[in-house]
């Protein structure tokens, strides 16, 4: 099977580059983001079934 080539500037297969790690990089952003949010709202929630119990 031939392969085939793309020639490309320098300048636009860098900034192709760049984008790929900003992307990878803001993805694993908004991971950590909702993994930070889940464990605030279980924590809030266990907090909250906490007071219920008390006031019952």
């Amino acid at each position: 099977m031939a392969r085939e080539y793309i020639m490309i500037p320098v300048e636009e297969f860098l900034k192709l580059k760049q984008a790929q790690e900003e992307k990878e990089y803001l993805v694993k952003l908004m991971l950590e983001i909702a993994g930070d949010i889940t464990d605030l709202t279980s924590s809030s929630l266990r907090k909250m079934r906490n007071v219920i119990k008390k006031h019952q």
